[in-house]
Formats: structure tokens, C-alpha cells, sequence
């Protein structure tokens, strides 16, 4: 079985599942499947970089907070 996971601290990872690649979260969940490895990549990409953004986000927000 593959499984592609970049070794930094990753939200979501793909995994091969038969022929089809499943983009799944940390947790396990199958957020979506693609026929290609290219796009299922692509997918696990973009949304690793929308949470790494929000994660950051939540934490200057939270550093804010703490300096009023």
C-alpha cells in the first residue's frame, strides 16, 4: 500500500486505496478521492497549506489576546 506523507507536520496525507488515491486528515477521515496520485497530491497540498495558514492565524490572534 502507499501512502504519501511529507515528514513536517501534515494535516492531511494520501493514501492508496486500490486504484483510486484518497486525500484523508490526520484524524483518518477520507476527505476526497482522485484517479491520479498528481491530483490527489495537489489536494493534500493545498489544503496542508490553508491549515498551516489558519493555524498560524489562530495563533497570533491568540497572541494578541494575551498582550492587551
Amino acid at each position: 500500500m502507499f501512502e504519501y506523507t511529507d515528514h513536517s507536520q501534515t494535516a492531511y496525507s494520501v493514501r492508496e486505496q486500490g486504484n483510486r488515491f484518497t486525500v484523508c486528515s490526520a484524524w483518518g477521515r477520507a476527505i476526497m478521492a482522485c484517479n491520479d496520485l498528481a491530483s490527489a497530491s495537489h489536494y493534500a497540498s493545498l489544503l496542508n497549506e490553508a491549515f498551516k495558514a489558519g493555524y498560524k492565524s489562530g495563533y497570533h490572534d491568540a497572541r494578541k489576546g494575551q498582550n492587551r
